[in-house]
């Protein structure tokens, strides 16, 4: 269940467990239903007086009782850590509970069923809060961050660290500071990139106790009906993405061409649009999600807003609230909206909310009822006289807006704007978040920083952004170090509010999301570096860096692949699989199931490389990529003699069971040079089910006539011969075996395809299963065939 899994991450101690032998898992009727609940609990409590704890900086005292270990859970006296946390707390000892409450947020802990209720929703326990010797004791990071604080372990210094936002970052104050924040940028300062670690700091980070798998809530019959359709192929299970085609296993919803067309899918003879959906103020549809009724659409629009001024600094409370009422107009710019509709009846959807933000859209996730969106906003800031009336009333605070509150758009203030450690600010970073089964307005925090890979967990949102440096003049230094280096924030996911939670930094580039994990408390990111090119030859190196749940270095693995950079990584719990590239492709093993000790275990060099890699099960891997070539470059005064071009699309099965020996076991050549499918570049382009055999994408494949062909050093481009989706059966008996080609082309338009294809309207985009139906999709029309036979059994124009 969702509410267990957010228990257990709520109720894990602090990572004590290679410092504290008493440290295990979570044990407890809370998890019933979960596949790995851990070790039991201890049979008697453990102290912890060892440790040293602080809130917001300030050393706290536990006076009424110590603090002790149970199981790996460090319960605390409740009044102790509620005075701490400058929360009130009241007792009702009929009821037997105690309700602490704190700016608003009020959090029931009942002794008589060892449960804790918050925000209409009850959690159970475990170990449950007990009173023992006059004090009522209960878990420290429950509580702690339900009443909206981080807590962060160090594990050398032995010191539990409860923060606030307001303490762990500074606010920009006013307009004068964040005008020099964005035109200087954060002054660099020591970070990972420049921090040698030493064997004994990587011993002394204690492991983070970690999230169960995520399960949200699913009743029987939802669960049925997951059964009987696939849904978008995401990264990390329980954390729904965005996509341009969603289905609730009876209606498709898909963007198509700046719209939504919801059509009836079932039965496939039958299907037929129901709804057409144009959107307000010209915003375009990106994707959308669906569930439990509601369909939730995020897209882009440029134009002016009016915006609520912030009131002036020393404005009395008559003058605030004078200047509250005030709209002012502002220049046209970006924004990004999630517009949330009711389709319980899918003809007429009905819109609930919207909530924009004031800038470009970077990502956005679901989990269960809960709804995040991330955008960055460029102020106009350059060249800026703020002593001209008229520039005055031009506002570089971003601004946001939530029909759910006020309805206007309403500038944040400076006061609210917060300052990552060690960045180099020229944007926002804005960051909102906000439950789709509540009316409760959403939550919006501005950051000066900007968003460009993001990775959602459960529990947690990270958001990398890059940080240039100049490259020294040393060149062994600078191949080290690189002239680009990430930086990385984390944020606590919690029921639709976003906390800040730490910041860090490695060195190098990160690819993509999948270049980011989240396990037991851990965090991972594989980077490339770039030290230039030294006599022809580039000084790239591709590394791994685990880090602690505060994003404090834990254990590395550096070196990888020198002159390589990386082209997909997949991690699958305590193991990682990287595919770097120049002229082969190596397919390196990594095991990560000691974060201090990270080590590569085997790698496998063909030709060829992975632009994405999709787990089969736990010992086998799918690699979607192109095939090479490696040819003479005629030329050896660069140091190169030979280059690899790329092919047509390649997939592979690969063989990881054993580790030291990684196996290509079959592998399947698409096309020519020009070959291409969406899936290299979108995972979500991918529709694959282990337990069918299926796996499906779209591709639009190039042949050279006659065979591949050299011109003028290089392999030769081919023809576009085919647009549709490639359908296979994919087992590890057989391999890759094709079952048949959809297209939404007829034979004749196929046929004048040339080199830059045909008619984008009827390119197939994605592919879904319904039942025993097999949907494609392209903007111009759905099809429907029986899985079994690939027998068209259903196709409808799309106006």
């Amino acid at each position: 269940m969702k509410r267990d899994r957010l228990v257990k991450r709520l109720l894990l101690s602090l990572p004590l467990a290679a410092l504290l032998a008493a440290a295990g898992g979570y044990a407890g009727s809370g998890l019933a239903g979960n596949a790995d609940p851990g070790p039991p609990l201890a049979a008697a409590p453990s102290s912890a007086g060892t440790l040293s704890f602080s809130v917001d900086g300030v050393p706290l005292a536990f006076s009424s009782a110590s603090p002790y270990l149970e199981g790996s859970t460090l319960m605390v006296p409740l009044r102790d850590l509620a005075s701490a946390l400058q929360a009130e707390v009241a007792w009702d000892a009929g009821a037997g509970e105690a309700t602490v409450t704190r700016q608003g947020e009020a959090v029931v802990i009942r002794l008589a069923d060892g449960t804790a209720s918050r925000r209409a929703s009850v959690y159970p326990l475990a170990p449950p809060p007990v009173l023992t010797g006059g004090s009522t004791m209960v878990p420290l990071r429950f509580l702690s961050e339900s009443l909206g604080f981080a807590v962060k372990w160090d594990g050398p210094g032995g010191r539990v660290a409860i923060t606030s936002e307001e303490h762990a970052l500074q606010a920009v104050g006013s307009e004068e500071k964040l005008l020099q924040l964005l035109a200087a940028g954060a002054q660099p300062t020591t970070g990972i990139a420049e921090r040698a670690m030493t064997t004994a700091e990587s011993a002394a980070a204690a492991p983070a106790a970690g999230a169960a798998k995520d399960a949200a809530p699913v009743s029987a019959q939802k669960a049925k009906e997951a059964e009987s359709h696939s849904t978008t192929n995401v990264q990390v299970e329980g954390v729904d993405e965005g996509d341009i085609v969603k289905t609730d296993g009876k209606y498709l919803y898909q963007v198509n061409r700046g719209r939504v067309v919801i059509t009836s899918a079932v039965p496939a003879a039958e299907m037929k649009p129901v709804a057409s959906l144009q959107l307000e103020d010209g915003l375009t549809p990106l994707e959308l999600y669906v569930e439990d009724g509601r369909m939730i659409v995020v897209g882009h629009t440029y134009g002016a807003i009016t915006v609520r001024p912030m009131p002036a600094s020393g404005a009395g409370t008559a003058e605030r609230a004078s200047q509250a009422k005030e709209m002012m107009p502002a220049a046209s710019r970006a924004q990004t909206r999630a517009v949330v509709y009711d389709v319980t009846k899918p003809e007429t959807p009905v819109k609930l909310r919207e909530v924009s933000l004031d800038g470009n859209y970077v990502a956005s996730r679901r989990i269960g009822s809960s709804f995040y969106l991330v955008g960055n906003q460029y102020p106009r800031y350059y060249g800026l006289k703020r002593d001209d009336e008229a520039r005055k009333r031009e506002p570089i605070a971003p601004a946001y807006r939530d029909t759910a509150g006020s309805g206007d758009w309403t500038l944040i203030g400076y006061d609210k704007i917060r300052v990552f450690p060690d960045t180099q600010p020229n944007a926002y970073l804005l960051v909102a978040g906000f439950r789709l089964d509540s009316a409760e307005p959403a939550q919006v925090n501005a950051y000066l920083g900007s968003g460009q890979s993001v990775y959602v967990s459960a529990d947690h949102l990270y958001v990398t952004m890059a940080k240039y440096e100049a490259a020294p003049a040393s060149s062994a230094k600078r191949k080290s170090l690189g002239s680009e280096n990430t930086s990385i924030v984390k944020f606590l996911l919690d029921e639709g509010r976003v906390r800040y939670v730490a910041s860090g930094e490695v060195p190098g580039r990160v690819l993509n999301q999948f270049s980011m994990d989240e396990h037991d408390g851990y965090f991972r990111i594989a980077a490339t570096t770039d030290g230039g090119f030294a006599k022809g030859e580039p000084l790239t190196e591709n590394n791994v860096y685990v880090l602690d749940e505060s994003l404090m270095p834990a254990g590395q693995l550096i070196g990888l692949a020198p002159g390589e950079r990386i082209y997909s990584v997949r991690f699958m719990g305590t193991r990682a699989y990287m595919v770097t590239f120049r002229n082969v492709d190596p397919l390196f093993v990594l095991d990560l199931a000691d974060p201090q000790a990270p080590r590569m275990l085997g790698a496998l060099k063909i030709p060829g490389y992975s632009d994405y890699l999709h787990p089969y099960d736990d010992t086998h891997l799918i690699g979607f990529g192109k095939d090479t070539v490696e040819l003479p470059t005629g030329s050896k005064a660069s140091g190169q003699e030979t280059a690899a071009y790329y092919q047509g699309m390649k997939l592979a099965l690969f063989d990881v069971s054993d580790v030291a020996n990684p196996v290509e076991l079959f592998k399947e050549t698409i096309g020519d040079r020009g070959t291409d499918s969406e899936l290299l570049r979108n995972h979500r382009a991918l529709l694959f089910s282990r337990e069918t055999n299926l796996l499906a994408f779209p591709v639009s494949v190039a042949e050279v006539p006659g065979g591949a062909a050299v011109k003028n050093g290089a392999p030769a481009y081919g023809e576009i011969t085919f647009q549709g989706a490639y359908v296979y059966r994919l087992d590890l008996a057989n391999g890759f075996q094709l079952r048949g080609k959809l297209t939404h082309y007829t034979e004749a338009e196929l046929a004048k395809q040339g080199r830059m294809g045909g008619q984008p309207d009827k390119q197939i985009e994605r592919l879904l299963t319904i039942g025993d139906g097999l949907y494609s999709l392209s903007p111009a029309q759905i099809q429907v065939h029986d899985l079994g036979t690939l027998r068209q059994t259903g196709a409808v124009p799309l106006p």
